[in-house]
């Protein structure tokens, strides 16, 4: 019994990489038992790099229904990754092409130092939405339609200070894609991979987000950091896993419960399982083809997965309609810069 006092403090103190790795690696050897250093279930521990400037947004900021002056029309699905190399991209672009048979359907490129989407649509913007926060083009004129009248907002390429706008930028964004959101059904966002605070932000706009992982620990390992971070500063999120790359539906099944099981055990919540992509080879061959599979080969084994994605989204009902994108984000934005306000009267306050 000594011994357990010391062993509790120095777990205790072990820092949430090593927290994640350690339970992922117990899992991945098939052990259903809770991992040594398990500690009390708390409120989850936010980034260190992002607690003082994303802080969760007070629910008594939110605007009435029926006064709030941003109503959304349009559901708002963020597509998200926690590395890299998922196919995350491939994922949105595919989901905004199925829904759009049946909806109006918007695609905002959200990675805007390094986009990709319209590239896949096989598209070739001459604006971006550079163009439209440097006050150059209006949106209508940076906007794009692609397959079944997908409307598409490219992001920038190659332009690396896009990936780190400052707040002004990211609220004028938030406000310039507004009539977007009006005039669709659903909007798509293809959001930058890993744990930026500027993808953070992005995240909290979203009525669902989808987090794409692959069967590699280091993906899982990664999707869960992201779900943890995002829970910690929105904790009513509604959060989807989609398991990307799949050598088989039994295989897909096992890494949603994998991170499912950790979530669980450490977060007290449940992740939604939105299913399965197998590894097809038609897949790889669209992306190089520059056309949806969705609509290249609608049988293939990818594409009937990838469309069963698209009618559990279309099925879902949102529990926050009355607020929009542009109004999240730009309420979290609110609250950061009030934040940071009172830190600096503490500080100046102190100093005295």
């Amino acid at each position: 019994m000594p011994a357990e006092g010391p062993r509790k403090k120095k777990t205790l103190g072990r820092g949430m990489g090593d927290l994640i790795g350690d339970t992922l690696e117990n899992l991945v050897r098939g052990s259903n038992q809770a991992p040594s250093h398990e500690v009390e279930r708390g409120p989850a521990v936010a980034h260190p790099a992002l607690a003082p400037s994303l802080a969760p947004s007070s629910p008594q900021a939110a605007p009435r229904p029926e006064t709030a002056p941003l109503l959304a029309t349009a559901r708002v699905v963020a597509v998200a990754s926690g590395k890299g190399g998922t196919g995350k991209s491939l994922i949105a672009v595919n989901l905004a092409v199925a829904l759009a048979e049946r909806r109006r359907v918007g695609l905002i490129d959200l990675d805007l130092g390094l986009a990709n989407a319209h590239i896949l649509l096989g598209l070739v913007p001459r604006y971006d939405v550079s163009h439209l926060l440097g006050g150059e083009r209006s949106l209508d004129e940076v906007l794009i339609h692609g397959p079944r009248g997908v409307m598409v907002l490219p992001g920038a390429s190659g332009v690396p200070e896009m990936a780190s706008l400052d707040d002004a930028s990211l609220d004028r964004l938030a406000s310039a894609v507004m009539p977007l959101t009006m005039r669709s059904d659903t909007i798509l966002l293809d959001c930058p991979a890993g744990l930026s605070r500027q993808s953070l932000l992005f995240l909290h706009g979203a009525d669902v987000v989808l987090v794409v992982t692959t069967e590699d620990l280091t993906s899982m390992t990664d999707a869960y950091a992201l779900i943890k971070t995002l829970v910690t500063h929105r904790p009513n999120a509604v959060v989807g896993l989609v398991v990307n790359d799949a050598r088989s539906a039994m295989d897909g099944a096992e890494t949603y419960r994998k991170v499912n099981h950790v979530a669980r055990k450490f977060l007290g919540r449940e992740i939604i399982s939105m299913g399965t992509i197998p590894r097809d080879a038609q897949l790889e061959r669209s992306a190089r083809e520059r056309r949806p599979i969705v609509l290249s080969h609608p049988a293939a084994p990818s594409s009937r997965s990838l469309l069963e994605l698209a009618g559990r989204l279309a099925a879902y009902e949102s529990t926050e309609t009355f607020l929009g994108f542009s109004a999240r984000v730009s309420r979290v934005l609110a609250a950061a810069a009030g934040e940071r306000t009172l830190e600096t009267e503490a500080e100046v306050t102190c100093a005295s």
